[in-house]
Parts: C-alpha cells; sequence; structure tokens
C-alpha cells in the first residue's frame, strides 16, 4: 500500500513513485494555472457567448417530452409521499409556485393522497390516457390533463407547467386517486 502525505492509506500508489509524481506536479504548476485561468475566462464568458440560447429556447411539448415531464413528476411527488418531505417537489417547481406553496403547506395538500399509503411508482411503467390533448394554455401554461389506468385505483392528474430558461417547470398539480369498480367476470357459458 502507498503513503501519500506521509499519512498510511490515504492512496494507492506503489512505493518508489513519489518523487516521479511530485516532480512532475511541479513541472505542471504553471501550466495548471494557465489551464485553470483559461477555464474560468470562459465560464464567465459563457452566460454573454449564449444569451439567446439560455433564454429563448422553447421546451419541447412532442410526445416523449409529454412522458418525462409527467413521469417525473410522481416520481418526485412519490418520493415526497414517501418521506413526508415536499422540499424537493417545491424545488423542482416555477420560482412563483415554491414563493406560493411552501413544503408544509404542499405536506398538507397531499395528506389524503399520503394516508392512502399510495406508491405511484409503478405507474411509471403505464402509458397515461389524455383527456385532452397537451396544449399551452393561458399564461404560456403548458397543461396535462388525464389518467393513469390503473387498478383498482386509476390516478387522475392536471398538471401546470411554466417554461422558465428553456426547461418546463412545475407551476400546479393535482393528483387524484379514484377508486375503480372491479371488471365484472365474464358469463360462464352454458352448454
Amino acid at each position: 500500500m502507498g503513503v501519500c502525505h506521509d499519512r498510511p492509506g490515504v492512496c494507492h500508489r506503489p512505493p518508489g513513485t513519489g518523487r516521479v509524481v511530485g516532480w512532475l506536479r511541479a513541472s505542471l504548476g504553471p501550466i495548471r494555472r494557465l489551464v485553470g485561468l483559461c477555464l474560468v475566462a470562459v465560464l464567465l464568458a459563457a452566460p454573454t457567448l449564449w444569451p439567446a440560447r439560455a433564454t429563448a429556447q422553447t421546451p419541447a411539448t412532442d410526445a416523449a417530452a409529454v412522458r418525462i415531464l409527467l413521469r417525473s413528476t410522481l416520481v418526485a411527488l412519490n418520493h415526497a409521499n414517501i418521506t413526508g418531505n415536499y422540499t424537493v417537489l417545491r424545488d423542482l417547481s416555477a420560482p412563483s409556485f415554491a414563493a406560493d406553496y411552501s413544503a408544509a403547506t404542499l405536506a398538507l395538500a397531499f395528506t389524503s393522497l399520503r394516508d392512502r399509503n399510495l406508491d405511484l411508482g409503478p405507474l411509471t411503467v403505464l402509458e397515461p390516457i389524455m383527456a385532452e390533448a397537451p396544449a399551452i394554455v393561458d399564461g404560456g401554461l403548458f397543461r396535462l390533463v388525464g389518467f393513469f389506468p390503473s387498478r383498482p385505483i386509476q390516478i387522475n392528474f392536471d398538471l401546470y407547467y411554466q417554461p422558465i430558461n428553456g426547461r418546463w417547470r412545475l407551476a400546479g398539480i393535482a393528483v387524484d386517486p379514484f377508486d375503480v369498480p372491479p371488471e365484472p367476470e365474464p358469463a360462464a357459458e352454458t352448454e
């Protein structure tokens, strides 16, 4: 086992290589500083080099984007319900939503869903049925409304997203479980 900085077990370099590494580190010092300065200059200039791309980009609204938005929102809600911690759900939302709804307010809003102990995870493998076509509505919000055809409980959703810096961010959420009656058994044939 190697020793770095006179502390046993810190690195796994073979014994006897310390001088080579020390020489290499010393000789690369000025190059590392130059590369570091160039990297800092590029990072500082980046927002001014591509400002239109970062602010004017319209988020996607195609079928794949809809599935990603829907599933990622439900997974975040599921994790919040499991842990009782709604800060990530709030932090992933649009700034106006986050300002209006604290994590405690969201916890209260989803108490009944959490109390039912529903696992929303299996919904990620089901295809949602859209009650209305996904659309941009008043105020430029992107609305997704529909349900997952799960049994014995169907999950209805009505979600709104606001475009923020080229991404859709949650601006409104309603997720309601609905008890679905069991399918009738097929009638037995008589001969």
